[in-house]
């Protein structure tokens, strides 16, 4: 993996660990605990009552019960695969390399040798221009002398130097010693490694000389080797009648000159072991299907008791199995998830009750499916994982948090179906097809009703999917039916379980699915019907701003159900206080009577109080954040300003800001603006489409100038097209009309709840 990637992949690693709140690691490590615990526990006290049935077979005494198999049964023959792969070990040929260049350094030391005799020669006669040891001898080419005579002084004793000298003269040596080395390493002087013929007794050896060429086979007891050198030498000697004092002399200097060029080469020889064991198959033997291997009463033989065993250790269900190994898989599989769960991959944020719900409903999955695993006794055909409850999840986190996300839960669900013994790859492949049909069944569904059809869909597709995997698999038979039956009734239970259980993980989980906020987009909602009748300027106000962001989020996007039940919800905080509110006033303004900072802290509370009450409720936390960012940190500027008209003491500002924060969605953004740009519209006399639009464009540069937008998400793109429909709805409200002269900007003067569409205070950014 290059550099830069590992860099980027660590980097990601760490600012991912660092965002991990705890609160989320404390989720974490308990599900992580649970699961882990229940892996441990049945591991070590798991039962197959089964095996134990055919592990009371005993040889020589009667069979307790008749053993049956109901399909047949393929095992790995490993005593016969592993005598053929012997057999064809034996027949194979160790390699051997052969090293050309070592015979021209044998000759370059035999040479060299020559010079140094001739030049102690020189100096035993006395002469005068004999060079001393290591000299160079004028007119003579340094690089002719490859060996300086200290090597030849350090190789040969005295005693021997003396007898190789009075033996023949240092030409006629070298000469011979050249062409019996041309000759016997031309052939190969070979390196034989300790216990060789033990290991390799066939005794042929496969030699090459060059890589492109064609190796040559050779006899071990046939080839020169230091083992025999002494042998070979004197024998050759003598058959070219060398007396023997000058073939022992040759022999002296042979022993020290001469060097294998034949060498054993142990990677390729273990390369080619490895490639022949990989090319014998492996010996299969199969018990045919329907075979009564031992019937009741009958006396168990040793054969027998055989393939009992073989039967008992290889149900692929129930297989022993270490837990480090599960649990380090665990923990890279919850990381995969994590990082499959951010932001970037489902295209939205995911909360604390979301993550809490996914880490629950995954816990509870992994605890079910490790309990079937391992108590539930099924045929062997019959694939575990047509019943556990892939698709009743997947639909649950679909509905909750996104499409998205449970797409990717699918893929999470099959990963983790690896934790489980043998699991083959066709049920791992129907586990995610399961998963990704529940997504696909409740993705249109926006009835509650339309869940039942849901479950009816998923109860076909989960049974085509079935007869695919059995087809796959080669089932047959009643194995087959039921496969088949048990993954379509599964589906069906799953569909229903959903319909029953989604109100209630709605209201735990707090979260805005589309069931949800349809029930609460009904006028005869309690609390709306309480606002009609308490606050219906309010009631009024908020249906006319839901009109204007369902429309404004439809053409941008956004989730349009949601910002109509947000901007629905929004004011809910002055039902229990309409009076002080402009849009419920009639006549008569209680604000009259309070001072500046009292009117600003009852006009700021009335998110708090809606907050508080969408709390009560059970609202979603999509809308409760709605009503908690609808007005941001916005600026109470009529209030302020007649604060400072009055000339009160100690006026500061910070009274007058409300103190939520600004809009974090798309669709809060969007209610923000159609608040006030409904309130604005209030104060319309005779609108044409130039006012309106003017008032609009006012209302929008205030807020992003003021950064009430920044944390929105919203480009200015969507801004454009949120402003153009905003103008179009409020044109057709109010009809087209004729622009009337000295009509005053609606933009100027008090807004709703007495707070101004100017420009913020110079200190508000």
């Amino acid at each position: 993996m290059p550099m830069n990637v590992k860099t980027k992949l660590v980097n990601l690693i760490a600012s991912y660990i660092k965002r991990i709140t705890f609160f989320r690691l404390a989720v974490l490590c308990t599900a992580l605990l649970i699961i882990i615990t229940l892996l441990v526990l049945t591991e070590f006290f798991r039962t197959d009552r089964y095996r134990e049935f055919l592990l009371t077979f005993t040889a020589g005494r009667p069979a307790p019960g008749d053993v049956i198999l109901t399909h047949d049964l393929v095992y790995l023959d490993s005593v016969e695969t592993e005598r053929q792969r012997r057999n064809r070990e034996l027949r194979m040929l160790p390699v051997f390399v052969f090293q050309p260049a070592i015979l021209d350094e044998v000759r370059k030391k035999i040479e060299g040798f020559r010079q140094f005799l001739s030049r102690r020669k020189a100096r035993g006669a006395g002469g005068a221009d004999a060079p001393l040891p290591g000299q160079v001898q004028p007119g003579q080419v340094q690089s002719d002398r490859v060996y300086s005579d200290r090597v030849y002084l350090e190789i040969f004793q005295p005693n021997e130097l003396e007898y190789i000298e009075r033996s023949l003269p240092e030409d006629t040596l070298a000469r011979i010693l050249s062409g019996y080395a041309e000759e016997m390493l031309t052939d190969g002087y070979y390196r034989i490694p300790p216990g060789f013929n033990e290991k390799y007794p066939k005794g042929l050896l496969d030699v090459f000389v060059k890589a492109d060429t064609p190796s040559r086979l050779a006899d071990i007891s046939e080839v020169l080797t230091r083992e025999v050198f002494h042998d070979f030498f004197l024998r050759k000697a003598y058959n070219d009648k060398i007396p023997p004092d000058t073939a022992r002399a040759l022999l002296i200097a042979a022993y020290s000159f001469f060097e294998e060029n034949v060498y054993f080469d142990g990677e390729a020889t273990f390369e080619r072991l490895n490639k022949i064991r990989e090319e014998v198959q492996p010996v299969l033997r199969t018990i045919p299907g329907n075979t009564i291997l031992v019937s009741k009463g009958r006396i168990v033989s040793d054969q027998d008791i055989e393939k009992i065993r073989l039967l008992a250790f290889s149900r692929t269900g129930h297989a022993p199995r270490g837990v480090p190994g599960p649990i380090t898989y665990l923990v890279l599989l919850i990381f995969i998830a994590m990082i499959l769960m951010r932001p970037p991959m489902l295209e939205k944020g995911l909360g604390d009750r979301p993550f809490l719900f996914l880490a629950c409903i995954h816990t509870l999955y992994f605890v079910s499916s490790i309990l079937m695993y391992r108590f539930i006794a099924l045929p062997e055909q019959f694939p575990l994982a047509v019943i556990l409850p892939t698709a009743l999840v997947t639909m649950l986190i679909s509905v909750i948090i996104s499409y998205r996300a449970g797409v990717l839960n699918a893929v999470i669900l099959a990963l983790g179906q690896i934790l489980f013994p043998a699991v083959s790859p066709e049920a791992i492949a129907f586990v995610f097809f399961s998963g990704i049909i529940g997504t696909r069944v409740v993705r249109k569904a926006d009835k509650r009703l339309a869940l039942l059809n849901a479950g009816m869909i998923l109860c076909l597709q989960q049974g085509l999917a079935a007869v695919v995997l059995s087809f796959l698999s080669g089932f047959g038979g009643y194995f087959f039916l039921g496969v088949v039956v048990a993954s379509a009734l599964s589906g069906l239970v799953w569909g229903i379980l959903n319909l029953t259980v989604l109100p209630l993980v709605e209201r735990i989980t707090r979260a805005a699915t589309k069931f949800r906020l349809m029930e609460l987009s009904d006028p005869d909602t309690p609390i709306l019907k309480r606002m009609l009748n308490l606050a219906p300027g309010t009631y009024n106000h908020s249906i006319s701003v839901g009109n204007l962001a369902e429309t404004a989020c439809r053409e941008i996007g956004a989730n349009a159900l949601l910002a109509r039940v947000g901007a629905y919800y929004h004011d809910i905080g002055k039902i229990d206080h309409a009076e002080y509110f402009i849009e419920n006033q009639s006549g008569y303004n209680k604000h009259d009577e309070l001072n500046s900072g009292l009117s600003s802290a009852i006009i700021r509370s009335h998110v708090k109080i809606g907050v508080e009450q969408a709390g009560k409720l059970g609202l979603p936390d999509e809308v409760t954040d709605i009503i908690a960012q609808h007005h941001g940190g916005g600026f109470i500027r009529y209030f302020y300003q007649k604060a400072i008209e009055s000339k009160q003491k100690c006026v500061a500002e910070e009274d007058y800001l409300y103190t939520g924060s600004p809009p974090q969605s798309k669709e809060a953004a969007v209610v923000m603006l159609a608040d006030s740009v409904e309130a604005v519209s209030r104060l319309f006399k005779k609108p044409t489409y130039a006012t309106i639009e003017k008032a609009v464009n006012g209302i929008f540069k205030e807020k992003m100038e003021s950064g009430q937008l920044d944390k929105a998400h919203v480009s200015l793109s969507e801004l454009s097209t949120t402003q153009k429909c905003f103008v179009k709805v409020l044109s057709g409200q109010f009809h087209s009309r004729i622009e009337y002269p000295a009509l005053s900007s609606p933009g100027e003067g008090a807004s709703k709840n007495g707070a101004s569409t100017a420009p913020p205070h110079p200190g508000r950014q």
